[in-house]
């Protein structure tokens, strides 16, 4: 994660670099570095690492990791932890983790089990994929305290981190798991047949809308 200051944009100066690959993201999943959004009056930064979509991998390919999509093989391989953390800015020149949030566990029922990052034995790089983003945009929510993710396998996921030490997931909505493929891709899929949250964005009422990979959009909106 790099720090920079930015009051010349035609010449931004880096700051400072909070290191997190290694030991955190990579492997089979996406960027080792997704999302950062800044909470400057609390002096904070929320960054995420990327997961992937587990359906795009194939567990029956062996060996190194290849680039192309629906052709990487994980079978076997340990994959790195991905993360939601958040960060203290309070010294520009010296970026602190302070905590992460806690890991979603699946609901009854769901193919994962009880745990997103195994399946019938093959380890799936299990993540985040997009947070929402304030951008200082009025039609959107611009609080400080909650973090709404669209959580790859996990569906939609909510987190208060009033208490930046001790994060809490305080609600959660998953998509049932499609009964088939409605989209696909060059070669198809070899992963598993499950429900995918893709991207999320808050309006300032504080509707939710979510998009899931296999069925489109959701409208969601956290009572609590």
């Amino acid at each position: 994660m790099n720090y920079n200051e930015k009051s010349d944009v035609t010449n931004p100066e880096l700051i400072s670099i909070l290191p997190t690959h290694p030991p955190f993201g990579g492997g089979a999943g996406g960027a080792t570095i997704h999302t950062i959004v800044p909470y400057t009056d609390r002096q904070l930064a929320v960054f995420t690492t990327e997961g992937e979509r587990p359906f795009t991998l194939d567990p029956n390919r062996g060996g190194p990791f290849e680039p192309a999509i629906g052709h990487v093989g994980i079978k076997g391989a340990q994959q790195p932890l991905n993360v939601v953390g958040i960060t203290s800015i309070q010294d520009p020149a010296n970026p602190v983790l302070i905590s992460t949030i806690p890991k979603p566990v699946p609901p009854p029922g769901s193919i994962w089990g009880t745990d997103y990052s195994t399946l019938n034995g093959v380890h799936y790089p299990f993540g985040n994929h997009n947070i929402h983003q304030p951008s200082k945009l009025p039609v959107l929510d611009q609080g400080s305290e909650r973090i709404y993710c669209a959580y790859f396998t996990a569906g939609f996921r909510c987190f208060d981190f009033s208490e930046p030490y001790t994060p809490k997931e305080i609600a959660a909505y998953c998509p049932p798991d499609p009964k088939k493929f409605n989209w696909q891709i060059e070669g198809g899929f070899k992963g598993p047949l499950t429900m995918c949250a893709e991207d999320i964005i808050v309006d300032r009422r504080g509707f939710i809308y979510m998009t899931n990979s296999q069925d489109g959009l959701h409208i969601l909106k956290v009572t609590v």
